[in-house]
């Protein structure tokens, strides 16, 4: 069976015109067995 990709959008702090994410929150998608694909919107 293939593994899931999993399209992550990260939080973005227009102040310090930076992404984020919760920590954890990738390992956890790595964790359960999926593929992590960081994507960013603007």
């Amino acid at each position: 069976m293939k593994k899931p990709m999993i399209g992550i959008v990260p939080l973005y702090d227009e102040i310090k015109e930076s992404y984020w994410m919760l920590p954890g929150y990738m390992e956890g998608i790595e964790r359960a067995g999926g593929i992590k694909v960081l994507e960013h919107m603007l």
